[in-house]
């Protein structure tokens, strides 16, 4: 029903909303680092990645919902 795809919408959203915010955090604490390997300098990269993907994820469907 068209509830359940707006709970499911919903709660996917939150979820994605969770996952960035625990991403930035660790973004900052791996920035905060002042002597990075190349193993932290990876993950930093890959993270900010994924953190932007979630970003225009959200705010694409913040634009559907208007």
């Amino acid at each position: 029903t068209i509830q359940t795809n707006k709970s499911l919408h919903h709660s996917t959203l939150k979820q994605l909303t969770h996952k960035g915010q625990l991403l930035h955090e660790e973004l900052d604490s791996l920035i905060a680092i002042p002597h990075k390997s190349h193993q932290d300098s990876i993950h930093i990269v890959q993270s900010y990645n994924q953190l932007e993907s979630i970003v225009k994820s959200l705010k694409n469907n913040e634009h559907h919902d208007q």
